[in-house]
């Protein structure tokens, strides 16, 4: 989008306009892949998809035949762990964790879905931070470690730095698949529970949009789609989360 789109006295819905027009429509390598995964889940209204930092988080460059700053997972936020976790999680600057806490807690939504690893790692430490309780469900539950190591548990999977666990099988299970661990037990997801709206939501980590057509993750979603859609049965069964205003709060 062009700088002129961003312009203060917009009314939301231009601007959604010249946002789906500019950015949603024709990007192959993000909002299609959300639109594969959920074009046929039903209903997406229970659904919240999350991922901590998007094209915003770049490493700036010279342009190199055609081709601008640098983006993504490796090339942007693993190479930038040091200046990431400012972004995300630093506590003089509180603002971003507490707009994605609101983000989630405000949401009508039962069931999360995280977009990667790095988004795995960070929605678990922020949720350890929050004080919920966090359950693999049909295993145990664990807590994460959520020290402030400047980015370094950017490179980590999340599930490599568990601190206690009422398992100890559950590190074990992570050591390989990691990722496909989901895939492959698709009766297995996150359950987070102690909200502050006193709600219980289940939490599915995906490969990230990006990924999605690549042959050694889960192209077109085509594991990740069936999954899904037992953890949405499944979270048919839970009380719909309600937004109290101590929720918003965070308290």
């Amino acid at each position: 989008m062009l700088r002129h789109d961003y312009d203060a006295n917009l009314r939301w819905q231009a601007f959604k306009e010249r946002f789906l027009r500019d950015v949603v429509i024709n990007d192959p390598s993000y909002y299609n892949g959300l639109a594969t995964l959920l074009t046929d889940v039903l209903p997406v209204s229970r659904i919240a998809t999350f991922d901590l930092c998007r094209a915003s988080f770049v490493r700036r460059r010279r342009m190199i035949q055609g081709k601008g700053d640098e983006q993504g997972d490796v090339k942007a936020v693993r190479a930038g762990r040091g200046f990431y976790w400012r972004y995300f999680e630093d506590p003089a600057c509180p603002g971003p964790v507490e707009w994605i806490w609101r983000r989630i807690v405000a949401s009508r939504a039962s069931a999360v879905v995280v977009l990667g690893s790095i988004a795995e790692h960070g929605f678990l430490r922020l949720a350890q931070r929050r004080g919920l309780t966090i359950t693999v469900v049909g295993e145990g539950s664990l807590k994460v470690s959520t020290e402030l190591n400047k980015g370094q548990w950017v490179t980590d999977y999340a599930l490599n730095r568990i601190e206690s666990t009422s398992n100890p099988d559950i590190p074990k299970m992570f050591k390989n698949p990691k990722m496909k661990y989901w895939l492959e037990n698709g009766g297995r997801w996150y359950s987070l529970s102690g909200w502050a709206d006193g709600t219980e939501r289940y939490v599915l980590p995906i490969y990230h949009p990006s990924a999605f057509k690549w042959p050694d993750c889960d192209p077109q979603y085509r594991s990740t789609i069936p999954v899904l859609k037992r953890m949405l049965e499944a979270c048919s069964q839970l009380r719909p989360p309600s937004t109290p205003a101590h929720a918003l709060r965070g308290t």
